[in-house]
């Protein structure tokens, strides 16, 4: 948007806009957040807005700033960005030094970059030039929903873990005799496969591969210049698999440095197909807590499990999942011959189950999408 409105906008309406440019970025700039950007001139008319559209290229600020023609429009006026400004050279030149050149009466920010080479030097960088650096005092659930994988990373240097299920109305993902294939509608398949290209990679079981042998790779029109093959990380605790993983068809979409197949720290393997992860035990299964902290050292902030009811428990038990994304179909297959999503999951006492926040329905094609956070997920 380029021409000048002549609609006012208040802090709350200028950083929703910024919050919605910041969406249009989903699924193409990560490992770096979303971020969006609106500018208003100094009676608070928009002028511009602006969003980071790809990884490696122009961030927010500076997508915006190229729409205003007339610089003059910048004296007094107030930029309204999701994230702090960035003041460090990486793809990019830190738009921090770039904004406290310029004549903004403010800067408000929704969030602090958690990034520890970021962190509270953006805002210092505009201050330090004389201009006002605000951190939004508005309601932040949205703001927190938009930055959810990156600031948990960073503020716990450990990866965000979404879960992501596909099952009929009772909660059946699959009938026992394997058969899956399809419950949920195609336009929820098809934004699953956004989801994944959304994420650091995709996490799946053994038992997925030995079953469906799945490609998991992205694929959907809008991501048909995908970045680049995603990543996908194994769970198989005993190594069974580790010394075979080239013979999956996840090998074929992706080189060895994209495929990470994860033991228990018994395991010792010269695998040269594919990268070797090692955790402890925890119990009978892999400390999924050391296993997000080791992901993250290996520049991992997100994974989207897509494994079975043994791998979603695990999680959920430990709790070690951040993030759900429940597509309901609205059919009915019945517990006897269904396979529940939470069949290896046992809560003793009302007491004890797992209650989920912040959430939100949505009608994607004729199912249902629950988005739902665990507790820890937000700072």
């Amino acid at each position: 948007m380029s021409t000048k409105s002549m609609a006012k906008l208040t802090d709350q309406e200028a950083m929703n806009l910024a919050i919605a440019e910041a969406k249009k970025g989903y699924g193409w700039v990560e490992p770096n957040p979303p971020v969006g950007c609106v500018i208003l001139d100094k009676d608070r008319n928009l002028i511009a807005t602006g969003y980071h559209g790809k990884f490696g290229k122009s961030h927010a600020e500076i997508e915006a700033l190229k729409k205003v023609k007339n610089k003059k429009l910048l004296d007094g006026a107030h930029m309204f960005i999701t994230l702090e400004p960035c003041s460090h050279f990486g793809k990019t030149p830190p738009c921090a030094v770039q904004l406290a050149t310029l004549p903004f009466g403010s800067v408000t920010f929704g969030r602090v970059d958690p990034n520890p080479a970021v962190k509270g030097k953006g805002s210092l960088i505009l201050r330090s030039s004389g201009m006002k650096a605000i951190k939004y005092k508005g309601d932040r659930t949205e703001l927190d929903k938009l930055h959810d994988m990156f600031c948990y990373s960073y503020e716990n240097t450990s990866t965000f873990v979404t879960i992501k299920i596909a099952s009929s109305i009772d909660g059946q993902m699959a009938l026992k005799s394997g058969e899956s294939q399809w419950i949920t509608c195609e336009e929820s398949r098809l934004f699953a496969h956004e989801l994944r290209a959304r994420h650091g990679a995709v996490l799946v079981g053994r038992g997925t591969l030995n079953i469906d042998d799945p490609y998991l790779n992205v694929r959907h029109p809008k991501f048909k210049k995908f970045r680049g093959e995603n990543k996908v990380v194994v769970i198989d605790p005993d190594g069974s698999i580790l010394n075979n993983i080239q013979k999956y068809k996840i090998s074929n979409y992706r080189s060895k440095k994209n495929i990470f197949v994860v033991t228990s720290n018994k395991i010792k393997s010269n695998n040269k197909h594919c990268q070797h992860i090692s955790v402890s035990l925890k119990g009978k299964y892999l400390d999924l807590g050391q296993l997000k902290k080791t992901l993250f050292l290996n520049g991992i902030q997100s994974v989207l499990v897509e494994g079975g009811p043994l791998t979603v428990s695990q999680f959920l038990e430990q709790n070690e999942a951040n993030k759900l994304c429940l597509f309901m179909s609205p059919s009915i297959l019945g517990a006897k011959g269904g396979m529940s999503w939470t069949s290896e999951l046992a809560i003793k006492k009302l007491s004890q189950k797992i209650a989920l926040q912040n959430s939100t329905y949505e009608a994607i094609g004729s199912d249902i999408l629950l988005t739902s956070y665990f507790k820890g997920a937000f700072s």
